[in-house]
């Protein structure tokens, strides 16, 4: 079994530069996401619902079959 290829489903460079610190090669895909804030959201549930949504937006950009891990 092969090792999974880590993809940071994020735009930010600071994030990027976060996994280099820590010497971890990602490939990095801008997941295509409205952060929109809903109206009295918990911020545990925006944080669940935004990262799902993201995960979700990212999968749908990815073009080859792979194991993918994405954080």
């Amino acid at each position: 079994m092969s090792k999974p290829t880590l993809v940071l489903a994020s735009a930010s460079k600071y994030r990027k530069a976060l996994l280099q610190q820590y010497h971890l090669q990602a490939e990095q895909i801008a997941p295509r996401v409205d952060e929109v804030v809903l109206p009295l959201e918990e911020p545990r549930a925006r944080a669940a619902r935004l990262g799902n949504a993201k995960a979700a937006s990212v999968l749908q950009q990815v073009t080859t079959v792979k194991s993918w891990l994405v954080i």
